[in-house]
């Protein structure tokens, strides 16, 4: 299990200086509470995907389809997406959802556990090998996949084919069935003749004629930079129109996310302004302290709880700063 940063000894809520960094693996007794954490989690997972059925507090998504699309050589899925349409009105509308893994229910706050992840911010993918956020035996149990049920949190949102507008959205905790499991090339290929792939794609065309994240062919997220011997080469990520789509509505998702915050007047862990730099937002709890953070607040208004201050949200993010690299 390969990990990252600090000194493997220090791990409470208090960390040395954030540029003490040596590459460790996670301490044995982090790997042992994963792996007790894991083992409750299948068996809930298991539970719910014999019953079928979501408990008070929880919309379930049962009778709907769920697709994971991601690259090939991906591991852990925390993002999921659901489509539909309806009519409403005498209108049409897309019914994108979008769920997210809930991290924040199988790792307790303050924990040594949820220390760590913390220290380690994010996780981070390198030529030798990823250096992850969580134990990877977590993460394995957290993930959507195509065996188990799980929960979620969902962001849905209405959206007009015509005009790229949310009418409407919402964020519920949710129960998903498991997963079909696709990467970008199946799902590309699948679209021909899947009806809710396509309707993915219209939602995702939709959004980007209409402005809500128009991309500049030349942004650097298009682009992979490596060495080789004396030479640098550019060459741009494959970005096909599933990869767009998905893109868009992810982006969307976030902004709905903080949008809800916002009319809470609950504050999330991101400097102001961060809309305009960064467009996701709690879309992915297992590999971003950060949007574990967000889940966190976003749960706490749905089930009524007390929510972290903006004091907090400051200091965290100010902490989480000085630990990206």
């Amino acid at each position: 299990a390969i990990g990252m940063w600090s000194d493997a000894s220090s791990v409470s809520s208090k960390f040395g200086s954030a540029s003490e960094r040596v590459s460790l693996s996670f301490p044995v007794h982090i790997l042992e509470d994963a792996r007790v954490i894991r083992e409750s989690i299948l068996n809930h997972r298991r539970a719910i995907t014999r019953e079928k059925s979501a408990r008070r507090g929880f919309e379930s998504y049962f009778g709907q389809k769920v697709f994971c699309i991601d690259d090939a050589v991906a591991n852990f899925r925390d993002d999921a997406i659901s489509c539909s349409e309806i009519e409403e009105f005498g209108k049409r509308f897309l019914v994108v959802s979008v769920h997210i893994a809930d991290v924040d229910e199988s790792i307790e706050p303050d924990s040594d556990l949820d220390a760590i992840a913390k220290d380690r911010a994010q996780s981070i993918y390198l030529p030798a090998g990823p250096l992850h956020m969580l134990p990877p035996v977590l993460m394995e149990a957290l993930s959507f996949n195509a065996e188990y049920a799980s929960e979620a949190v969902t962001v849905r949102m209405l959206i007009d084919p015509e005009s790229g507008q949310v009418e409407h959205y919402s964020i519920k905790l949710t129960y998903l069935p498991p997963a079909t499991i696709l990467t970008f090339q199946q799902a590309s290929q699948a679209a021909k003749r899947t009806k809710e792939l396509n309707l993915m794609l219209e939602a995702g065309d939709a959004l980007s004629r209409y402005g809500r994240g128009k991309r500049n062919k030349n942004r650097s997220d298009y682009m992979s930079v490596r060495a080789t011997g004396a030479q640098v080469v550019v060459e741009k990520y494959e970005f096909s129109d599933i990869h767009k789509a998905m893109d868009e509505i992810l982006n969307l998702a976030g902004n709905c996310i903080r949008r809800f915050a916002k009319s809470k007047k609950v504050f999330l862990p991101e400097r102001r302004g961060s809309q305009f730099f960064a467009l996701r937002c709690g879309t992915a709890p297992m590999r971003k302290y950060m949007d574990l953070a967000v889940q966190r607040q976003i749960k706490s208004i749905i089930k009524g709880q007390s929510v972290g201050t903006q004091e907090e949200m400051v200091a965290l993010n100010k902490w989480l700063e000085k630990r990206l690299v």
